[in-house]
């Protein structure tokens, strides 16, 4: 009998997510973002699926990434492996973050101008290093989408699998992984369609609620400046994770309570943030 391994289903995801994903970049214009997504989901015959299967296969690659990641601190992996091999695997989570990021802003819905507005701003308030960062990842004011389109498409994806590079070269994906992911995705979107939501609309951008993974940062930028709430709070968790095997076993508990207050801090905010 196998041992269900999360990292498998990971990666069984991440598969069908690039994939999919090649099948909808081949329909996808992002100089007229919005209508494109449009046409794609009613009038190409299984596009709707495609970008429903390409959609929710990617967010099942990032939640069991970050299972697969908490799987590892729980069995005190990052204590036994080479730092170096460890902090390759933590930074996979900002590039999947990103790649999902990225995702939502070329819909060109209502949802997608606003979070891609908002990254923008918080990007450029980086100190010193803002502006060149924000030409890199978005440019959204000077490039329209098609800096994201060019990230998301190639860049930010073989900069994650040139960091997976390492971890999975020692691992055989199993088929029934394979067909285990399929399934559950396939009636996932058999059910929900991948959600599209209204055009833009300056006079309601503000009003947006962004994506799931987005929300904690979104509510806290109520009461915080974009530097503390955008950029330094969520960098938090990811530094914490780095620093883990530097800790050693000395302070292992306190690092690891101190992830455990961001989550339920971040869970939180989440939670206000859906509820308002």
């Amino acid at each position: 009998m196998h041992k269900f391994r999360f990292g498998d289903i990971a990666l069984a995801s991440l598969l069908v997510s690039v994939v999919s994903g090649i099948f909808v970049a081949y329909q996808y214009d992002y100089t007229a973002a919005y209508t494109s997504v449009i046409t794609m989901d009613n009038s190409l015959p299984y596009g709707a699926f495609l970008r429903s299967l390409h959609y929710y296969s990617s967010q099942m690659f990032f939640i069991f990434l970050l299972i697969h990641v908490g799987e590892h601190i729980c069995r005190g992996v990052h204590l036994n492996i080479p730092v170096y091999s460890w902090i390759k695997l933590v930074l996979t989570i900002p590039g999947a973050i990103l790649l999902l990021f990225t995702g939502y802003v070329l819909k060109g819905d209502i949802v997608g101008v606003s979070a891609g507005r908002i990254a923008e701003q918080l990007v450029l308030n980086i100190p010193f290093i803002g502006d060149v960062l924000n030409r890199f990842l978005f440019s959204l004011r000077h490039d329209g989408l098609y800096r994201v389109y060019f990230n998301h498409a190639l860049v930010l994806g073989l900069l994650c699998g040139l960091a997976l590079w390492s971890h999975l070269k020692k691992r055989t994906i199993k088929g029934h992984y394979i067909l285990l992911c399929l399934f559950i995705i396939l009636g996932i979107c058999f059910f929900c369609k991948a959600p599209l939501d209204a055009p833009p609309n300056d006079a309601e951008a503000m009003l947006v609620k962004g994506p799931w993974f987005f929300l904690g940062v979104q509510e806290l930028l109520r009461y915080f400046s974009p530097l503390w709430a955008g950029i330094v709070y969520p960098s938090i968790i990811i530094v914490l994770l780095l620093l883990l095997p530097v800790a050693g076993k000395k302070y292992n508990r306190f690092f690891l309570s101190a992830i455990m207050l961001f989550l339920i801090s971040h869970i939180s905010l989440t939670v206000v943030a859906l509820l308002r």
